[in-house]
């Protein structure tokens, strides 16, 4: 933006000067190179790469939902492992499943100790990461 001249340098600057999070979950198959990908796109403009994670299943709010059980739970643990690889050693910021845990009651009871033990999980992988901030969101949007 710095090439730009008063009123549009000023609109620019806004636009180039406000975070914007590149968002990875259950709709996106995160595999190392798109993470890469972004994240040296991200670098090449001078930035430190902001992503958020999205993978809960949030889909209802009932006693009997479920989240796609046992077998949701392993994939999205694989989906975490695989997040993690991709981003590597690279600096990011990270905002790590909005909502998750302030949706924790939607689940059926049965549900909600593994939802806590993906969610642990999910922490753990990108904790080990060398150069990410993680930021855990511990409420909900509504």
């Amino acid at each position: 933006y710095r090439s730009y001249q008063g009123e549009k340098r000023d609109l620019m600057g806004k636009i180039a000067l406000t975070p914007r999070f590149k968002w990875f979950g259950r709709f996106s198959r995160p595999t190392a190179g798109s993470i890469r990908s972004f994240i040296s796109r991200a670098k090449a403009d001078g930035a430190v790469p902001l992503v958020a994670t999205l993978r809960h299943q949030g889909k209802q709010c009932n006693p009997r939902y479920r989240a796609g059980g046992r077998a949701e739970d392993r994939r999205t643990k694989r989906w975490f492992k695989d997040f993690a690889r991709g981003i590597g050693s690279s600096r990011v910021i990270i905002a790590f499943e909005p909502d998750s845990v302030g949706t924790i009651e939607c689940l059926a009871k049965s549900r909600r100790k593994a939802r806590v033990a993906v969610l642990r999980y999910g922490i753990d992988q990108l904790a080990k990461l060398p150069n990410a901030t993680v930021y855990i969101e511990a409420t909900a949007a509504d």
